[in-house]
């Protein structure tokens, strides 16, 4: 029989290598470290064969694009190898078993991942055994591993966007030529499917009158290779990293019948965006060849040709939001992850001004009874971040609901599509423009301004 077929690897029964959730501290007795448990199965092709050990490790393999070995590097994890059978002499004899084993898994190891031109993270468990082969007439003694390998997919579960750290309002600003960006949100975590929803607030601090004429936003992904670079022989050539950027989302918003920005006066608009459904790659940053950064970028331009952008970075998950609610119900509290204020962000508390976004955190409180005493002290209602706004009557083509949801001039903002792009049939769409006190303001379409008066002028009918 050949010797590939006398050691297996086998995961416990009805589960899977890794137990726990890789990336969460470990608290003790309610929640054991993540590990990897399995057993390695011996079945010798005879009654016996001569071994000297066996071990068993944990190999992370980082490749760069173009794969191959050269490309590859590989790693032990954790405190590995693991010897599982030693000889007492130099070699003994083996007979068929089964040796169990547990390997933790650091909490700062990155996630499995998959990228372009089989670049990625991958790992791998293999189990090895020496082996020493029997003396014959026409044959010496020889040595041979025989090895075992599977892959185990690494998930970590810190970058979970149902996280309450991730809802904590934060604002960015900057300045240029007497102009201000100010951007506000209230989440800076996301995963497949979720909305993307920022404020912003244009001010001239100039003695010129101006307006602005569109918006952009974008969400941006950012891929950096960092080769060791050669090092056979007596050559060294360190070459430079290579950093890859990709638009996940692109769209431009246009302002219609956009009013005067006078001096000392703001335009306020609010901007929202979907992350893909099919959107896989998520942040990566403790690997030593491979880093993954997600950003949004947000860029005003004005009818003098300035233009103010910011760009502010987020943690993107390849979990949905479904999903990761309910991974964080299973995990219970998590230190700085289930606390609001985990991470402080430049604004600790909420500007009178800001209107709360539909995937912010709610008020401190009990909004509705907590499932097995979590989360604690109501910190956080899962169900509120899917909620979406309430509003009034159904938003024409190519107009997208405001993250306010208040029905106001204004509580409709243009989508992800441009206007002349979905008007169809007789629909008159809605204009918005940008009012001198910086609030968003639109005129409603002629359908609208029908239904509403209807409504009005009919009799409300007695009760019988």
């Amino acid at each position: 029989m050949a010797p590939t077929s006398i050691i297996f690897l086998m995961p416990p029964p009805n589960v899977e290598f890794v137990q726990g959730f890789p990336g969460i501290p470990h608290h003790l007795p309610e929640r054991p470290p993540a590990m990897i448990r399995g057993v390695v199965e011996l079945r010798p092709s005879g009654s016996s064969v001569k071994a000297r050990w066996v071990k068993i490790e944990l190999r992370k393999l980082e490749t760069l694009p173009g794969g191959g070995q050269l490309n590859t590097e590989i790693d032990c994890v954790g405190e590995t190898p693991i010897t599982l059978w030693q000889a007492r002499n130099e070699w003994d004899e083996i007979r068929s078993q089964d040796l169990s084993f547990q390997i933790r898994v650091p909490e700062s190891i990155p996630p499995s991942l998959a990228l372009e031109r089989r670049a990625g993270i991958k790992y791998e468990l293999v189990a090895t055994m020496l082996t020493k082969s029997k003396k014959g007439i026409l044959k010496r003694e020889s040595t041979q591993n025989v090895t075992a390998s599977c892959q185990i997919v690494i998930d970590k579960h810190e970058l979970h966007s149902a996280w309450p750290m991730y809802a904590r309002p934060e604002s960015s600003s900057k300045m240029l030529d007497g102009y201000t960006l100010t951007v506000n949100r209230t989440h800076q975590a996301y995963g497949p499917g979720d909305r993307i929803a920022v404020q912003t607030l244009v001010k001239n601090d100039t003695p010129q009158v101006n307006q602005v004429r569109y918006y952009e936003f974008s969400l941006r992904e950012y891929v950096m290779y960092k080769p060791a670079g050669n090092q056979n022989g007596t050559r060294k050539m360190m070459t430079q990293p290579q950093t890859r950027t990709r638009a996940i989302v692109e769209q431009r918003i246009p302002v219609a019948m956009a009013s005067a920005l006078h001096p000392g006066m703001r335009a306020k608009a609010e901007l929202s965006s979907q992350v893909p459904f099919n959107q896989r790659t998520t942040t990566v940053s403790f690997a030593n060849r491979i880093e993954v950064q997600f950003e949004i970028h947000i860029r005003a331009v004005l009818a003098t040709g300035l233009e103010l952008f910011l760009d502010l970075p987020i943690t993107m998950s390849n979990w949905t939001r479904a999903q990761s609610i309910d991974v964080v119900r299973r995990i219970g509290p998590a230190g700085t992850l289930s606390n609001p204020g985990g991470v402080p962000g430049p604004v600790t508390t909420r500007p009178a001004w800001f209107e709360q976004h539909p995937m912010a955190s709610p008020p401190q409180g009990d909004p509705q009874p907590a499932v097995g005493g979590w989360p604690p002290n109501g910190g956080v209602d899962p169900d509120f971040f899917n909620s979406r706004p309430v509003t009034f009557g159904t938003p024409p083509n190519g107009m997208a609901p405001s993250p306010s949801g208040r029905f106001r001039a204004g509580s409709w903002a243009i989508g992800s599509l441009p206007m002349a792009a979905t008007m169809s049939g007789l629909q008159q769409p809605s204009m918005a423009r940008i009012s001198p006190d910086g609030s968003m303001d639109r005129w409603p379409a002629d359908s609208e301004i029908l239904s509403i008066r209807g409504t009005m002028s009919s009799p409300q009918q007695p009760h019988s």
